[in-house]
C-alpha cells in the first residue's frame, strides 16, 4: 500500500506542476538565438579576416627548365669518323673554289 500511496502522491506532484506550467508563457529560443549569435558572428568574421590575412598563396612557379643539350660522348671510333667527314667535306669546298 505505500508503494501505490508514494505512487499517488508523485503523480499528485507531478500534476501541479503540470498546472503551474500550462499558466506560464513560453519564449521559444529561437527568437533569443539571433542575439546570442550576433556577438559570435561579429567573432566569427573577426577571425575569418585574420584567417584571410595569415594565408599564405603561393607565387606564380617558375617554368619548368628546358631539357639539357645533349652531350655525346666520342670514343676514339667516332672521333676518327668525324674527322674523316670533315676531311671530305673540306676537299669537295676546295674543289668548288678551284672550278
Amino acid at each position: 500500500m505505500t508503494n501505490h500511496a508514494d505512487a499517488a502522491g508523485v503523480g499528485q506532484a507531478a500534476a501541479a506542476i503540470y498546472r503551474q506550467l500550462m499558466h506560464c508563457t513560453y519564449t521559444l529560443i529561437t527568437f533569443t538565438l539571433p542575439a546570442l549569435l550576433c556577438s559570435s558572428c561579429v567573432q566569427m568574421q573577426q577571425e575569418e579576416e585574420l584567417a584571410k590575412q595569415l594565408t599564405l598563396y603561393p607565387g606564380k612557379p617558375r617554368p619548368a627548365p628546358g631539357p639539357p643539350a645533349a652531350q655525346v660522348r666520342l670514343n676514339a671510333a667516332a672521333i676518327l669518323r668525324e674527322d674523316t667527314v670533315y676531311k671530305k667535306k673540306q676537299l669537295q669546298e676546295a674543289q668548288m673554289i678551284k672550278r
